[in-house]
């Protein structure tokens, strides 16, 4: 048998908007979450279609007969493939992540999009 105060009817009706408030605020927070995680892999994504994009027109001029040290300019630009993809495919891990994986799999994103900005810099002043 429930105690008098647990038969109330206010006390149910507390009760009801208590749990239909706690859903509430917990689909809000996931909405945000979601909607975080989107804008952050769609910039990210936007960066790296740049990239990749940098890297063809640099392919084709290292193809030009005047390109000096060719050899080095093409090892820059397997290095800075190399960083792309690997950005690519952790960029995947991320929008894979749940709430409680993404902290980590951010920081390593934002660490590893250093190198490849780092690479593309070294590869652009060619």
């Amino acid at each position: 048998m429930l105690p008098a105060i647990l038969q109330t009817k206010n006390y149910k009706m507390l009760v009801s908007f208590t749990l239909v408030f706690i859903l509430i605020l917990f689909t809000c927070s996931s909405d945000r979450f979601e909607q975080k995680k989107e804008e952050y892999v769609e910039k990210v994504k936007i960066r790296l279609l740049k990239i990749e994009d940098d890297i063809l027109a640099w392919r084709e001029r290292a193809d030009m007969p005047k390109t000096i040290n060719k050899l080095e300019f093409d090892k820059q630009l397997d290095a800075l493939g190399e960083k792309e993809n690997q950005a690519k495919q952790k960029l995947e891990q991320l929008k894979a992540a749940s709430e409680k994986e993404w902290n980590h799999l951010q920081a390593e994103m934002d660490s590893l999009m250093r190198e490849v900005e780092q690479a593309y810099e070294k590869t652009r002043s060619w």
